[in-house]
Order: C-alpha cells, then structure tokens, then sequence
C-alpha cells in the first residue's frame, strides 16, 4: 500500500497487486479460519500486508511490542528513539530532539548559510537526514508551450544579464550582446514557436534597459573596480566545521575609499509594492560576512525590479550576529528549528517580539494565517502547504510557535534583516525609478 509524501494519505496499489490481492481474498483463507469466505480473505489480507510508515525514521520501526515485521537496521535513528522523550505533538521535532552533534561536514559557504536560514526546516531534513520531497513532473516535458514558466524565464534572463555584463566589461555593446543572444536561444529552440517566440522575447528584453541603465548609475558612484575578496572566518569556540571559507565578489571603492559591493540580480527584489525577503536574504548574509574581518561595507543590489542598499555595519556587531547565524546553524541540525521565512517576516512586521505572549498580539494571529491559511480559489497560499519538509515537521502553526521558541528565533535571524532595510524603495517600472513608501513584510 502507498502512501502520499505530501499528506501521508494511502494511495491505491498498482492494478497486479491488486488483482493479486482479490484473488487471494477470493480463494484463500488462514489455517483454522471457519468464517465466511468473504470475512476469511479480508483476515487473510490484513495479515500478509504489512503497512510501512511514510518516513524509515517512524518511531514504529525501533517500538519493542509493535509489529514486528517493522523494524530497521538504521542505527542513528535507533539511538534517536532509545532517547525520545515524551510526545509533545510537535512530531518529527521532537523526534529529532537529541541528534548528536556533527555529522556536517565543513566549511561554510554563503550559499549553506544563506539557505539554512531562508529554510532551516529543509535544511535539516536533506543535509542531516539526507531527505528530499521534491518529485519532478513527466508530464510537462512533453507538452509544447506557447510561454515559459518562471523559472525558464528566470533562466533565461540571467542568461541574457551575464552576456550583457560580460559585454560591457569588455568594452562592447550591451544591445548588441543582448540582441545576439535573444537570437541564440531561440536557435536553441528554447522559445515556442512563431509569433509566440518574438512575443516572448520582447518580454526577456523588456526589463534590460531600466535595470542596465540602474547598474550603470551604480558603477559610477562606486568608480573604482577591486579584485574579489576571500573569507575566512570561524569564531572562537565553534568546531572547524563550522568555519566560512567563501569569496565575496563584485567589490568596489568610491572615489573617497570607502568600500562597496555593486552587484546585478536576475530575480526581482520588489514585488506588489513589497521587498521580497527571501530574495534580500543571501545578499544579507554575504553581507554581514563581509564586516567579519574588514572594513565596513556597503552592498548595493540591482535587480530587474528593485534596488536595495545596505549600509556599513559595525564589525562587533556583525561578529556578534554572525554567531547567532551558527548557534542556529548547530541547533537546527540537532532537530528542525522552528521557523518560517514568511510568517516569521510577518510576525515581526506586525510588531511581533521574542517574549511577546501570543494571546496578547495581533502579530500572533497574521502569522497563524500566513501559515495555516490555504485557499487558492481567493489566491491565498499557506507557507505550511507550499512547503512538504515545513508540514512534515510542524503540521500547524502552534507547533511551530513552539512556546514561544519561534519568536526568539525570528528576532536572532530575521529582524537583524528588517532593521538593515531602508525606508524607502525603488522599483523599476519603465524607463525610471520611483521612490515607494515602505509597505508590508513578505
């Protein structure tokens, strides 16, 4: 019998099991067994058919006094259950509690860390369980489209971003290297056909001139092109696994020697009048690891849709955040660390606080529903069911609250990015940018 990764409902077996299945119910029967033939197979099937957990971690594997045709041979987990503690209906998290330290193998990246905090539930599961929910769809591969999905579009934009970046260093024309591009790709035959191709090709275009002409203004106020940097970091106290060793690049100074980063985004930083959090993220944390052992620094971000800047740092201070970022690292690999990039942007946007008492916030009840609340017909998508590893570990938001432990750890790891946010943004639109009034967190 199958069951769902998503929501652990049973799925029908193929049709052979099946038609073995009835035919055994049909014309066999136990040892013993006087009842009607029709009671008699059912017994029969319950008894041969063993129900597997959806998970190989699933306490019913390592219970002494269940069924015990469930059993395993993974000793990690074994060591897991001998010291579970009583079920607090927190699930896998609780499951989870006592994972040993290690088993993560140095060093850090940007990207490790950068990841881990945009979703640390994920990060648990595939880095430390070695887990994936992901499956791809057979299907779409075979239909001819008449547009491209979002991440083909995203896809192909970078495309042509790095071949217009590329051309400019060198001294070329950007429309040019734009335009010759657009012509490679749709010889690839990467765009549908026809009208629908040029159509979609003026739409990967659209966006360059804006961006570009942002990128440029950017340069100059940054003149001064600089080799890229190394990083090499680990505080004292933490284990070698846990040093960053990593490249910081597109490094700048101003004509006054003060140290920058000017760097192009493919993706959009604003959207509906909102900074896109999880897209600032990575650029927040590569630039927090930047005031490690440096200078101050400033990190401006251009992107098709958006420009964002962050300010000089001080250097204790980012020393002191980055060290939060490997606390949560260690904890968030012993069990999944309660937390979610898009209610924990909520829960602070409404003025949500570690100690805060929940019944006693409104920041409570948004988070509750950016998690739980799930209604597509009225274009409302719950973070917990767009997310499989989220709603495996915390099948609704009070155990992701967590007693609280979800607030201390949005203002260790979230806040530090809402407080580096400017007041004020700009969103490409056209042929300009337009100051937009800060709105709410996403």
């Amino acid at each position: 019998m199958g069951r769902s990764i998503r929501d652990n409902q049973e799925r029908p077996p193929s049709v052979l099991v099946s038609q073995l299945r009835d035919h055994l119910a049909a014309g066999w029967r136990q040892a013993g067994d006087d009842q009607p033939q029709a009671n008699a197979g059912a017994a029969l099937l319950t008894a041969l058919t063993v129900a597997h957990r959806l998970q190989p971690f699933n306490p019913a594997y390592f219970n002494q006094g269940g069924d015990e045709r469930l059993f395993s041979y993974a000793r990690e987990w074994r060591a897991v259950e001998a010291g579970r503690t009583q079920a607090d209906g927190v699930g896998l998290a609780t499951a989870a509690a006592h994972l040993p330290d290690g088993g993560e193998p140095g060093p850090l990246t940007l990207k490790l860390v950068s990841d881990f905090v945009k979703n640390p539930v994920r990060s648990f599961f595939q880095r430390r369980l070695g887990i994936r929910f992901e499956t791809d769809d057979p299907v779409g591969a075979d239909q001819e489209p008449f547009a491209i999905d979002a991440l083909e579009n995203w896809q192909l934009q970078d495309e042509l971003i790095q071949v217009q970046k590329a051309a400019l260093v060198a001294g070329g024309s950007r429309q040019a290297a734009l335009d010759a591009q657009l012509d490679r790709i749709a010889l690839r035959g990467e765009l549908p056909a026809g009208e629908f191709g040029k159509l979609v090709q003026g739409e990967l275009a659209e966006p360059m001139q804006a961006m570009f002409d942002a990128y440029a203004q950017a340069l100059a106020d940054w003149p001064l092109g600089c080799p890229d940097e190394p990083l090499d970091y680990l505080p004292e106290g933490f284990p070698e696994a846990q040093r960053l060793v990593d490249w910081l690049g597109g490094m700048r100074r101003s004509t006054g020697g003060e140290r920058g980063r000017v760097l192009l985004d493919s993706g959009s930083l604003v959207k509906e009048n909102k900074y896109r959090h999880d897209k600032l993220l990575p650029f927040w944390v590569a630039h927090l690891a930047g005031h490690l052992v440096g200078e101050p620094l400033t990190t401006v971000v251009v992107s098709k849709a958006g420009q964002v800047s962050f300010g000089p740092l001080d250097p204790q201070q980012a020393r002191q955040r980055w060290q939060a970022l490997l606390e949560a690292w260690q904890v968030g690999h012993r069990s999944p660390l309660p937390l979610a990039l898009g209610c924990g942007f909520v829960w602070l946007g409404k003025g949500g606080h570690a100690g805060m008492s929940p019944h006693a916030a409104d920041a409570f009840e948004a988070a509750r529903v950016k998690y739980e609340d799930h209604e597509p017909k009225f274009n409302q998508f719950g973070e917990r069911d767009g997310d499989a590893y989220l709603a495996r570990a915390f099948p609704d938001f009070q155990a992701l609250w967590a007693g609280g432990v979800f607030a201390t750890w949005a203002d260790a790891l979230l806040r530090p990015l809402m407080d580096a946010m400017p007041h004020k943004k700009r969103e490409a639109k056209g042929d300009a940018s337009k100051a937009l009034a800060t709105g709410d967190a996403e």
